[in-house]
């Protein structure tokens, strides 16, 4: 598709950006927007995990998507950096991050208006793909290791690791 795409711009010039009648220029357009879109997404539902010698957030993403999103967290954490990672065990949460966790659960749960509380409507604005790492929806007991903090990546992969 990106060949394709260059292609046309060799042939039309800066003007094939505007060409969006065109199904390759389309396709692509959609694409980008895609890409764009779960990294705000995951921006927005990232939940770290203090492990005592950093942050360290789980993330199951449909696309490569850390370079969009390491501006966003290098702005906040100044030593914040983008790792290849073959090989990733996170030690077990200590009881201060454990305390946390439950607090955050907590506020989740007195938060919700019970009468209002509308699933299909938190679903659209959340998708249930994040959920599998989001503090609010664990209900993982005191002592435990979170589900999926001591999973090993998928081969050589980038992670987020903020110093």
């Amino acid at each position: 598709m990106i060949y394709q795409f260059i292609r046309l711009a060799y042939q039309y010039g800066a003007r094939v950006t505007s060409m969006l009648t065109n199904a390759t220029v389309c396709q692509l357009f959609k694409a980008v927007r895609m890409v764009g879109n779960e990294a705000g997404q995951l921006i927005e539902f990232l939940r770290f995990s203090d492990c005592g010698e950093g942050l360290v957030a789980v993330i199951e993403p449909k696309c490569i998507v850390l370079p969009l999103m390491q501006q966003h967290f290098t702005d906040r954490y100044p030593e914040a950096q983008i790792l290849p990672v073959e090989h990733l065990e996170v030690p077990a949460m200590g009881a201060e991050e454990q305390m946390f966790r439950a607090l955050w659960r907590k506020y989740y749960e007195v938060a919700a208006v019970e009468g209002r509380e509308n699933p299909r409507c938190r679903m659209g604005h959340m998708p249930k793909r994040f959920w599998n790492h989001m503090t609010e929806f664990s209900q993982t007991p005191a002592g435990e290791p979170e589900p999926g903090t001591d999973r090993l990546t998928q081969g050589p992969s980038p992670s987020i690791l903020p110093g």
